[in-house]
C-alpha cells in the first residue's frame, strides 16, 4: 500500500511538524518516481518554502540543474545544498537522508539509496549552527500550490537529534518498519497506505491532509 500523486493536483500537508529542538535529523521513506525530468518538482518541503526561511529543508528529485536528486537545508548562515546520483525511474527505491546542523561543513551528511551511500556533491557548504523549525511538511509540492511531484511514497519516518547509520538504512531498506528503529528517537512516522484522508501519523498524530 502506498499514497499515489498525480503530480498535477495532489498532494499532503502535515501542519506543525516541530523539529525546533533539533540539529540534526534523519529522513527515510520509499518512493516509485514517476519520470525524471529537469523542473524541479518536490517530494518533501519542510516550510512553505523552505528558501524563504532559515529553519527549513527540501528534497528535489526533479533538479533542474543536474542528472540528481537535489538535498537543500537553509539555516543562519546559509544554503547547504548537494545532490546524488538518481536510481531508475517508475520503480521503488528506500531512501535515507541524513542532515546535521552541528558539523562545521557537509550538513548534508549521508544519503543511502536501497541500503547503499551515495556520492553527494555539494553546491554550497554553510556553517549553520541553528535548530530546525515547526513548519508545515509538504508532501510532493510546494505548498499544495506548486511543484507537483508524480509518484507514490509509504513509510516515511522523520528521526530527530540524530542521524541513522549505514546498518540501519540497510534494514530499513530490506522492509523493516521505521517504528523498530531507533524508536526513542522517532519524531513522526506516516505510514501513508492511501487508504484513509487523513493520512494517520504513528507516534505524535500530526495527521496529513489529503487533497
Amino acid at each position: 500500500m502506498a499514497r499515489n500523486f498525480n503530480g498535477t493536483t495532489q498532494y499532503l500537508q502535515a501542519a506543525n511538524v516541530n523539529l525546533s529542538d533539533v540539529n540534526k535529523i534523519a529522513i527515510a521513506f520509499w518512493m516509485y518516481w514517476d519520470a525524471f525530468v529537469a523542473d524541479d518538482d518536490l517530494c518533501l518541503e519542510h516550510s512553505a518554502n523552505h528558501n524563504n526561511v532559515t529553519d527549513g529543508f527540501m528534497l528535489d528529485p526533479n533538479y533542474s540543474s543536474a542528472s540528481g536528486i537535489l538535498v537543500s537545508l537553509k539555516g543562519d548562515v546559509g544554503y547547504s545544498n548537494g545532490h546524488f546520483p538518481r536510481p531508475s525511474a517508475a520503480a521503488w527505491h528506500h531512501y535515507v537522508v541524513n542532515l546535521d546542523k552541528s558539523k562545521a561543513s557537509s550538513e548534508i551528511d549521508s544519503v543511502y539509496v536501497d541500503g547503499v551511500g551515495q556520492t553527494i556533491t555539494l553546491l554550497t557548504d554553510s556553517n549553520n549552527t541553528n535548530n530546525f523549525g515547526d513548519y508545515t511538511l509538504n508532501f510532493m509540492s510546494r505548498n499544495g500550490a506548486s511543484l507537483f511531484g508524480a509518484g507514490r511514497m509509504a513509510e516515511l519516518g522523520i528521526w530527530a537529534g540524530r542521524t541513522l547509520t549505514e546498518a540501519e538504512a540497510v534494514a530499513l531498506a530490506a522492509g523493516k518498519s521505521p517504528a523498530l528503529i531507533q524508536a526513542n528517537s522517532l519524531r513522526y512516522y506516516w505510514k501513508l497506505l492511501g487508504v484513509t484522508s487523513p493520512e494517520p501519523e504513528q507516534v505524535n498524530g500530526k495527521t496529513a491532509t489529503v487533497t
